[in-house]
C-alpha cells in the first residue's frame, strides 16, 4: 500500500487548524478559539448546502461517501474542540506544551473518530492509514513548533490568559 494512492493534501492542511486554533486561543482564550471553530464549520456547512441547492457541476471526480463525510466533519470539529481545551489547560511557562500538546490531543481524537466512523467494518485498511495520518500530524505539530515561537511575541495573550 503506497500512501500516495489515499494521502491528500488535506491531511497535510488539517494540522494548520491546529496550529490556527492555537493562536487564537494563545490570544484570546479558549472562547474565541471554540466560536471560531464553531463560526468556521458554519461557514463550510452553508457552503455546502449552497452548493448542493445550486447543483455541482460535474468535475469527474468521485466525491466521497456520505458515511465519510459525516465521520469527518464529527472528527474535524470534536478534534479541534479538543485540541483547544488541551491547549487551555497546558498553557503556562514552558512555551511549546501548550501548542504541542493541544495539537497532539486534537489529532489523536481526529483520526480515531474519523477513521473509525468512516471505516470500520469497510474491509478497508483503514488502522494502517490512520496510523499514518495521526503520524503526519504529529510531525506537523512539531514544525509548527517553530512558527509558533516566532509569532508568540506578536500575538500576546490577553490579560487573564496567563501564558508566556
Amino acid at each position: 500500500m503506497q500512501p500516495s494512492t489515499w494521502l491528500t493534501w488535506a491531511h497535510v492542511i488539517l494540522p494548520f487548524s491546529f496550529f490556527v486554533i492555537g493562536l487564537t486561543n494563545r490570544r484570546f482564550g479558549l472562547g474565541y478559539a471554540l466560536a471560531l471553530i464553531a463560526v468556521t464549520w458554519t461557514l463550510i456547512g452553508l457552503a455546502v448546502a449552497g452548493s448542493l441547492q445550486f447543483g455541482v457541476p460535474a468535475t469527474g471526480i468521485e466525491l466521497p461517501a456520505m458515511r465519510t463525510c459525516i465521520a469527518f466533519v464529527a472528527a474535524a470539529i470534536l478534534g479541534q474542540a479538543i485540541g483547544a481545551t488541551f491547549f487551555d489547560r497546558t498553557r503556562g511557562v514552558v512555551w511549546w506544551h501548550a501548542p504541542f500538546f493541544g495539537a497532539l490531543a486534537g489529532a489523536i481524537f481526529y483520526v480515531l473518530i474519523f477513521y473509525v466512523g468512516a471505516f470500520a467494518g469497510t474491509g478497508a485498511p483503514w488502522l494502517s492509514r490512520m496510523v499514518v495520518d495521526f503520524g503526519l500530524n504529529a510531525v506537523l505539530a512539531i514544525l509548527l513548533l517553530l512558527p509558533y515561537a516566532i509569532l508568540r511575541p506578536i500575538l500576546r495573550p490577553m490579560p487573564g490568559f496567563g501564558g508566556y
